[in-house]
């Protein structure tokens, strides 16, 4: 649900067992708010999955716990070799979001929200140069290149980055191809 008034949305958010709920109140001005989806080795070892979507939140904006949820009920991992802290419902499963190790900013899963479409706006692919690394065959986002009418674009660290060097190696199956890692 996504309560709107002039100055502010308050939106709703639960896991999949709905242990976890809360609440983000936004600036009715702010929406829709930016989402990505991410490539990286990191998020499609977690998930098991080809990517994942996730909206960067706006700073000063955190997740409120509706009781008796909190973020108590939360388990956090760090991947080795990433910065920031991922959270998962401690019963389910679910990943929530995660946590930048530097300025304390929520990256949400945009799925957590029940009118995702209406409050969050696809605009970027992001680490698709981890996405199947020398296979030459690019990844998924060679085909979502747009959603709806929005052509999406794509960010990637410089080649130089630490960021880059962290990702996971891609694992081959014993065909030779890119397998998923989970």
């Amino acid at each position: 649900m996504t309560e709107l008034s002039r100055e502010n949305a308050v939106l709703t958010a639960q896991c999949q067992c709905k242990d976890l709920y809360f609440t983000l109140t936004v600036p009715s001005s702010l929406l829709p708010l930016r989402s990505h989806i991410c490539h990286c080795s990191v998020c499609r070892w977690t998930h098991g999955t080809p990517c994942i979507f996730n909206a960067l939140i706006p700073a000063g904006i955190t997740p409120q716990f509706v009781p008796p949820s909190g973020l108590e009920q939360l388990m956090p991992y760090t991947f080795p070799g990433s910065n920031c802290v991922c959270y998962f419902c401690s019963r389910c499963g679910c990943h929530i979001g995660d946590v930048g190790p530097y300025d304390g900013k929520w990256c949400l899963a945009t799925s957590l929200f029940p009118r995702g479409q209406a409050v969050f706006a696809t605009r970027t692919h992001v680490y698709t140069k981890s996405a199947a690394p020398g296979s030459g065959a690019g990844g998924l986002f060679k085909y979502i290149p747009c959603i709806g009418d929005n052509k999406l674009g794509t960010w990637n660290p410089s080649d130089s980055s630490e960021l880059l060097a962290k990702l996971m190696p891609v694992e081959p199956g014993p065909d030779g191809r890119e397998r998923l890692g989970a």
